[in-house]
């Protein structure tokens, strides 16, 4: 057991241990009065991290390997597939002559694994003409935050009045509403905790 202690042959003191027969712990007593410090705690934890380190790096690099051969291997495809849609082929020629099924529908994720190949068929899916149409889709959304203003401030001109005891009628006056009562409880059963309770409710 000590010349195998001192021949650093086994990885770990459980290793030897196991063999053995006895404790973990036993050995390490033999090894410390032996002078071995090869198997001290700080030692066996960076051995042991070295090692793992090492294993992850070689399945990296196994992945790799197996990622560069299935590329290699659906390279051809994806060249006849690119070529198709560039000609205009739709989902069944694409099919027909690849295999690859739903070629529309999978164009996104092929653009974003395989930058600059797979463009844009249609004018208004480019870089292009997003940008000419950016200004209308601003206006759009401008008009949206307006209109969405305009909704809670009439909202909150509807509580303020109806939690002050406001009549129907002023309420109606004010906001537009033609049942205010109505409006109240519909706004209650969407935000719960505005709009006070009142017998005219």
């Amino acid at each position: 057991m000590l010349a195998e202690l001192r021949s650093y042959e086994s990885p770990t003191l459980a290793d030897i241990a196991k063999k053995y027969g006895v404790t973990r712990e036993m050995i390490r007593v033999y090894a410390r009065k032996e002078g071995i410090t090869y198997y001290n705690n700080a030692q066996c934890r960076a051995r042991t991290a070295q090692r793992k380190a090492e294993r992850k790096a070689e399945r990296k690099a196994a992945a790799r390997d197996r990622k560069a051969i299935r590329d290699a291997a659906r390279a051809p495809m994806l060249d006849a597939i690119e070529a198709l849609w560039i000609a205009g082929a739709n989902n069944e020629e694409i099919f027909l002559k690849t295999g690859f099924r739903s070629a529309a529908a999978n164009m996104g994720s092929l653009r974003k694994r395989f930058p600059g190949r797979f463009p844009y068929r249609r004018p208004s899916g480019s870089k292009a003409a997003r940008a000419k149409s950016a200004p209308a889709r601003a206006a759009r959304a401008a008009a949206l935050a307006r209109k969405k203003a305009a909704y809670l401030e009439k909202l909150q001109l509807l509580e303020t009045l109806w939690n002050a005891g406001a009549s129907l009628e002023e309420i109606k006056r004010h906001t537009g509403y033609v049942y205010p009562g109505s409006a109240v409880r519909h706004f209650r059963r969407l935000y719960p905790g505005r709009f006070l309770p009142r017998q005219s409710a």
